[in-house]
């Protein structure tokens, strides 16, 4: 992605990873290189050679010491669930738990289950981010390229649980290209969804009205009735004439035939997945 190789050529450029990138050049005495220099392949702390795993982790470590470029709300949010546990607050208030009534705990406990849920999607989102910056500045301070950004930094699409159903979400940045959005958004429905979507049309929504009146258990009679009421079928007077039933079973068959369509597109938007 475009948009991805451009960030990633500004960012070791940033004004909270230039301080970053100036001090571990001054720690480990590494000189600013450029891509066509030759790699930077041993470093050294003094006079003890440092292992490039441990200098990774320095340049991480760096980072988690240097928040800075996380939104305010978000950087304190993640602080707090960095330090929440589940197991620690149990604990801390068991007494209290143990107190309330059974129903009254099982519904704290659900609350405290959900709010580490909630805890580790943030955790999710941001520590990924720095491991990506880390290696964006690792590779830069040791052979003067840049790395892309993440992808989801710009876009992102993935399949989320709501209400323990399967739902597909598209997230984009000022920068995100709509068509590569929508494009991944149509691959990530189709994988979570399956290729075949019914189309809704006015007539499927028109007909969901006399399938409501099945589900209510209205009598059959009484629904054919109000469907040829409502789409103004004209019958003879004469109940018993062949028109009369001619007409009937003509309109019925119509009737029963579109709530039968409707069933199966509901059975392919409802199922499970």
């Amino acid at each position: 992605m475009k948009e991805s190789e451009f960030l990633g050529a500004l960012l070791p450029a940033h004004p909270d990873f230039l301080p970053i990138e100036q001090a571990l050049r001054e720690k480990y005495s590494l000189p600013e290189i450029t891509p066509g220099d030759e790699e930077i392949a041993d470093i050294y702390l003094g006079d003890e050679i440092i292992s490039l795993e441990e200098f990774r982790k320095d340049i991480e470590n760096t980072i988690r010491e240097n928040l800075s470029f996380l939104p305010p709300e978000l950087l304190n949010l993640y602080q707090l669930t960095k330090s929440f546990s589940v197991e620690q607050f149990k604990a801390q208030y068991q007494e209290e738990l143990e107190s309330l009534s059974p129903d009254m705990k099982k519904g704290m406990e659900a609350s405290i289950n959900f709010t580490q849920t909630i805890a580790n999607s943030i955790i999710q989102i941001i520590d990924p981010m720095i491991s990506a910056i880390t290696d964006m500045l690792y590779l830069h301070l040791l052979t003067g390229r840049s790395k892309d950004t993440p992808d989801d930094w710009i876009t992102k699409v993935a399949t989320v649980k709501s209400m323990g159903e399967p739902m597909v979400i598209a997230m984009a940045g000022q920068l995100a290209n709509p068509e590569i959005i929508v494009k991944l958004f149509r691959e990530e429905y189709r994988k979570t969804f399956g290729s075949y979507h019914p189309m809704v049309s006015d007539k499927v929504i028109n007909t969901a009205y006399y399938l409501q009146l099945k589900k209510a258990g209205k009598p059959w009679s009484f629904i054919v009735e109000q469907y040829m009421s409502l789409n103004h079928v004209h019958l003879p007077k004469d109940r018993m004439s062949e028109r009369y039933i001619a007409i009937w079973h003509r309109e019925e068959q119509k009737l029963r035939k579109r709530i039968q369509r409707l069933e199966r597109i509901l059975d392919v938007l409802l199922e499970d997945k």
